[in-house]
């Protein structure tokens, strides 16, 4: 799954329950790949509700749980070069779980309240 999401071109990707396919570039595309599909598919059953790419923010995360979208969300990421810990917007906790994997929670208000406390951990 990482190694797809690396390969593809676009720089922001989001990978959604809606029938195998991933969106990018404002748009909805098929996924070829049965194999890429069905470790999708493995991830929604395993309680996986969004699987994002950020090239520019350096991550890949896998949302977890999610109370309201964009305002409090939690799950695990990784980044393209294994060197530096994940981004995610408004991310107010990181925590390394090991292998170069982060437990991250991201919590719109607490950002919104204190800003300057979590500004290290933005993507911005």
């Amino acid at each position: 799954m990482i190694s797809y999401l690396k390969e593809l071109e676009c720089d922001s990707t989001l990978i959604k329950q809606n029938n195998g396919q991933i969106i990018y570039e404002f748009d909805d595309h098929d996924i070829a790949s049965a194999e890429v599909r069905f470790s999708i598919s493995r991830l929604w059953r395993a309680g996986c509700k969004r699987i994002w790419k950020d090239k520019e923010a350096n991550t890949i995360s896998f949302e977890l749980w999610y109370r309201t979208m964009g305002e409090v969300d939690c799950g695990i990421a990784c980044t393209f070069d294994n060197q530096s810990t994940p981004k995610t917007a408004f991310q107010v906790c990181c925590e390394e779980v090991g292998d170069g994997w982060y437990y991250y929670f991201d919590d719109y208000e607490e950002y919104r309240a204190h800003p300057s406390d979590y500004e290290e951990n933005q993507p911005w």
